[in-house]
């Protein structure tokens, strides 16, 4: 399996600007033969989006725009892509109305999304006053690897995967810096990665 990674600078608010890098990234991961692109945390907002995570229209044209790259994307190439995505259940159980997501698309549409488990909320980080915390650790599947996905969680990678998903070979992660600097990155996963 061969895996690119786009250590992109996506600006800030600038959602069709930084859908067409993505775009332009994954044509290239496709010529050089990727079965996976891996963009960093928020890419399709650019980081940190603050208060333009409140604005309703904002997410609107974000969600549009993410419908629409998936389209536009190589359909074989699966690529992970961070955005803000709605809480469905915000109201109801009294949440934040976003996650803080990383999501899946191939084949033209979103196949699966993960969300942000720990919000930094120190320094710079305000991340709890726009973000629910995502509650489960997930994987997707290419061929017969299993690659488990999480954002931002250097010190914890792996954590919440332990035991439910022994068969992981890969994990991924997003990352993004509220002084400009974004990542992106893959390593192989052993149990003993679990530093929580």
């Amino acid at each position: 399996m061969k895996i690119a990674i786009a250590q992109l600078n996506p600006t800030i608010g600038d959602i069709c600007g930084n859908s067409n890098l993505i775009l332009e990234v994954a044509k290239q991961a496709q010529i050089e033969g990727a079965n996976l692109l891996l963009t960093p945390e928020l890419s399709l907002l650019g980081y940190p989006p603050r208060d333009l995570l409140m604005n309703p229209s904002f997410i609107a044209i974000a969600t549009a725009h993410l419908e629409q790259l998936a389209q536009a994307l190589p359909p074989e190439l699966a690529v992970i892509v961070g955005t803000a995505v709605p809480n469905a259940d915000a109201v109801k159980l009294g949440e934040k109305l976003l996650f803080n997501s990383a999501v899946l698309l191939q084949n033209g549409a979103v196949q699966q999304v993960f969300h942000k488990r720990l919000l930094p909320t120190y320094d710079v980080f305000d991340e709890d006053r726009y973000f629910e915390p995502g509650q489960n650790s997930n994987y997707f599947t290419i061929g017969e690897l299993k690659i488990g996905v999480t954002i931002c969680e250097f010190d914890k990678i792996g954590c919440g995967f332990s035991g439910e998903f022994v068969g992981i070979a890969l994990f991924c992660w997003q990352a993004g810096s509220a002084i400009g600097d974004v990542a992106a990155q893959c390593h192989p996963f052993r149990n003993t990665d679990c530093l929580c």
